[in-house]
């Protein structure tokens, strides 16, 4: 996981992004056990969301996060039953089987290596605790509506397309997110796609593209001022037609793996 949101670009996260993640965090909660009194690891736990929410039910967190701006404005929170730790995954800084269970939420599509983190996600979670991970759906719903409108406007040119090498890379589907688990060594309980409806107003939204993040933020941090102007204009015409009451209602898409890790 990488660093670099600091000039603002953590806030801007969290009023556009993080409350899109924030979607899937009841069905990753529910995936875990009802009993909520053990220990959870948060890897990735950007601003704090999901930590927060899952420290409410009962368990005793710890948010794992490489980016100390990030860490701000999840600290901030003032939640109770949350540590909140600086580091990445992989070289998650615990020893073995320190945890119940480990979430990741929005993370495994974004490490350098997807295998590795799985693993070492593994290997600090005690045997038969669950594993519970979530990657963008390919769609990603009707969000890409907007940035396809956004990037269709004169003079734009893609910048180069990150991804990861062949070796590292995965299908994001239920089936390709489980056989990821697999090759891990977890024992996959079940793989599928969870949906929600992200509501937001869409001068929050635009937030994100304009600190940078994401894919559609650093295809509108590599244009010009000129097409940069024709891209918010895009945006602003949009989002407007798709606006109910002034606000966006973008159906939204993830994969979801519930896995185990195995007793012997």
């Amino acid at each position: 996981m990488g660093t670099g949101w600091s000039g603002g670009a953590a806030v801007a996260y969290e009023m556009s992004f993080a409350r899109l993640c924030a979607g899937a965090v009841p069905a990753i909660l529910a995936a875990l056990p009802s009993a909520a009194t053990g220990r959870l690891l948060d890897v990735g736990a950007g601003t704090g969301r999901l930590s927060v929410a899952a420290a409410a039910r009962g368990w005793r967190v710890t948010a794992l996060e490489p980016d100390e701006d990030m860490l701000a404005v999840a600290r901030s929170r003032g939640a109770k039953g949350v540590e909140w730790i600086s580091g990445g995954a992989p070289g998650i800084p615990f020893p073995d089987r320190m945890f119940d269970h480990a979430v990741a939420s929005f993370v495994v599509n974004h490490v350098a290596s997807p295998r590795r983190t799985l693993r070492d996600m593994v290997r600090v979670v005690v045997p038969g605790g669950r594993v519970i991970a979530t990657v963008w759906e390919a769609s990603k719903g009707e969000i890409n509506q907007l940035w396809q409108a956004v990037t269709s406007v004169k003079g734009f040119e893609a910048p180069p397309a990150r991804r990861l090498p062949p070796e590292e890379d995965f299908e994001r589907s239920p089936e390709g997110l489980a056989r990821l688990g697999e090759e891990c060594g977890l024992e996959v309980a079940a793989a599928r796609t969870v949906s929600w409806e992200f509501v937001i107003e869409p001068g929050d939204l635009w937030q994100g593209p304009e600190h940078g993040i994401a894919g559609i933020g650093r295809a509108y941090l590599a244009q010009d001022e000129t097409v940069r102007e024709r891209m918010r204009s895009a945006y602003d015409e949009v989002a407007a037609a798709m606006a109910q009451d002034g606000l966006l209602h973008l159906r939204s898409h993830a994969v979801l793996v519930e896995a185990v890790v195995p007793t012997t």
